[in-house]
């Protein structure tokens, strides 16, 4: 079996683990756990961790052998915050964008979480998923498409696929985008610690930006607020934050190029950059039918909720 293979079976049975979660199980729960947004948050991390931890069992751990976790200079964390505040922009404009037709599933979960204390929401909607999902999508998934040799194949479908593993039709636009930009950070470090501080981070900016809304009249409700906006007002923001979003873009794409020259990385990122708007084809194809399946299922998931 090809290691492509291995991979696009290993995201198929965490699709259909999931599947079974939620339609299946979930639904016998009792009310007081269904409403809990904290166990549920817990519930859909462990959809991630069970079949993962099946997966490197099945593989005698060798693919979580290949996973790259050096250290790099303290410099770099430094670096790391100013990426993630430069991609900010560009993934909130993504997801202005996006609900347009779709619901914000997350400022939801965010809205509950902020009855928790901080450190504890911290915990469960940042350093958890971080941890979870670097492991599961950057570290096997992209890591065992890349021993295909089809590296622009394994930046794409990896990427789509920790998009479509969000199961709704917002945070899937801009979590693809999250994973192409995570995974060249990824190469520019050689280590997923680098992803997991950075999903971190977001994740807990997000987390905090809440709590201060919530705790501030002015701010109060600035998601449902976007939310009620009428079509032109929402345009008028799409509009008005275009030019944040390249500029973030921009200033994102610098500081992982700054970061690649500092790991002693710029020509493996120069190359790899050049290699995504390559259009030559790689025999060793990524999408067989089984991802053709997962993919399908991923999206057909995501109307049906």
């Amino acid at each position: 079996m090809t290691e492509q293979r291995k991979v696009n079976l290993y995201f198929l049975y965490m699709l259909c683990f999931y599947l079974i979660i939620s339609f299946f199980i979930l639904p016998l729960l009792p009310d007081k756990i269904i409403q809990n947004e904290n166990i549920l948050i817990i519930i859909s991390q462990c959809m991630i961790i069970v079949p993962s931890v099946i997966y490197i069992i099945f593989t005698k751990g060798k693919s979580i052998k290949n996973i790259n976790t050096k250290l790099f200079n303290p410099l770099v964390i430094l670096l790391l915050f100013a990426f993630t505040i430069s991609i900010t922009p560009v993934i909130s404009y993504i997801s202005s964008i996006t609900m347009l037709f779709s619901e914000n599933y997350v400022a939801a979960q965010l809205t509950d979480t902020v009855k928790n204390p901080l450190w504890y929401s911290l915990l469960l909607m940042a350093l958890l998923p971080a941890m979870v999902e670097e492991v599961a999508f950057r570290g096997l998934i992209y890591n065992g498409y890349k021993k295909s040799g089809d590296i622009k194949g394994a930046i794409i479908y990896g990427s789509l696929l920790f998009g479509l593993f969000h199961m709704n039709i917002n945070q899937c636009c801009y979590a693809f985008f999250m994973a192409i930009m995570f995974t060249f950070l990824y190469e520019a470090t050689d280590s997923l610690y680098a992803t997991i501080i950075v999903h971190f981070m977001f994740n807990g900016m997000s987390t905090v930006i809440q709590y201060i809304s919530f705790s501030s009249d002015k701010l109060k409700n600035t998601e449902t607020t976007y939310v009620n906006y009428s079509l032109a007002q929402k345009m008028q923001v799409i509009v008005s934050g275009f030019r944040f979003a390249v500029y973030g873009f921009a200033m994102s794409i610098l500081i992982i190029i700054v970061i690649a020259k500092l790991c002693g990385n710029s020509e493996k990122i120069n190359s790899l950059m050049k290699l995504l708007f390559n259009r030559n084809k790689n025999k060793k194809k990524i999408n067989d039918y089984v991802l053709k399946i997962a993919i399908v299922l991923s999206v057909l998931v995501m109307f049906i909720k």
